[in-house]
């Protein structure tokens, strides 16, 4: 999807619902997996009641609202606790633990050491105990601007608030992963274009399917359900099938999966 990079900073997208296919997620390996793939996404929202991501969701929203009025309080708390940086030529962390699948979005290579010009470049401050806690996305715009992310690590989930590069500091989204456990149980962003839930199911450690919950102002809310299938050559198939639609559509063939510390610190 060629908007889902843009999404992350809140840019318009040509197609919101475009946008949710490609989403990093995928639905029934195949057409005859379909009725599988229901009954599994039955049994997810057993196991995590729908009222529970709502509650989740509205909170959510409530710190998308007030955190402009946080901004100072997130970057002091966050970048004292920054003991080294790890320098990047493009994003390669995400919080959405299968936003990279996407071959369609650019995967930056670390670098040994910082870059003498730090424009199109991305840091990202990690604590002593290897919390990723900064990420600074750098634009060729004078005076070093960059968007701004910070992330907070709590028992059951890890916060992140992301930063528009004016001074303003306007608050472009605000992103939660939940965990039960050492899984990641459900991933929520909140913007101002709009709202997405992802609610997965886990096994050996990977992302098996999910069930989705998205809408964008002045449409109606859109529900999906998806399958990601790990190929035996490493490769990644996505599927999705929306609400209503009797078949699934492959979303893309994807690149094997990127490494996620925020996932792996909770592993160790």
């Amino acid at each position: 999807m060629k908007n889902r990079a843009k999404w992350r900073n809140n840019v318009p997208a040509r197609a919101f619902a475009s946008e949710l296919r490609c989403h990093a997620y995928g639905i029934a390996a195949a057409a005859r997996r379909v009725a599988g793939t229901e009954s599994a996404s039955r049994s997810l929202l057993k196991v995590t009641p729908l009222l529970a991501v709502r509650r989740d969701l509205a909170q959510l929203e409530q710190r998308f609202q007030t955190a402009h009025e946080s901004y100072d309080g997130l970057r002091d708390a966050c970048e004292t606790r920054v003991v080294r940086w790890r320098w990047a030529n493009g994003p390669i962390y995400e919080l959405d633990p299968l936003f990279f699948l996407d071959p369609g979005i650019r995967v930056g290579q670390l670098s040994p050491s910082a870059p003498q010009n730090p424009a199109q470049w991305t840091a990202y401050g990690f604590t002593a105990d290897d919390q990723l806690v900064v990420e600074r996305q750098y634009t060729e715009l004078p005076n070093h601007q960059c968007y701004r992310g910070f992330y907070l690590h709590h028992d059951d989930r890890i916060l992140g608030y992301r930063f528009h590069f004016s001074t303003s500091h306007t608050i472009l989204s605000c992103s939660q992963l939940v965990f039960d456990g050492l899984r990641p149980l459900y991933f929520q962003r909140w913007g101002s274009r709009g709202w997405t839930s992802y609610t997965y199911a886990c096994k050996d450690g990977r992302v098996d399917s999910f069930v989705g919950l998205a809408k964008e102002p002045d449409e109606p809310e859109v529900q999906f359900r998806g399958e990601v299938v790990y190929k035996e050559d490493g490769i990644v198939e996505l599927w999705t099938k929306e609400q209503g639609r009797r078949k699934s559509e492959l979303s893309f063939r994807g690149r094997p999966p990127v490494d996620n510390p925020f996932v792996r610190y909770r592993a160790r």
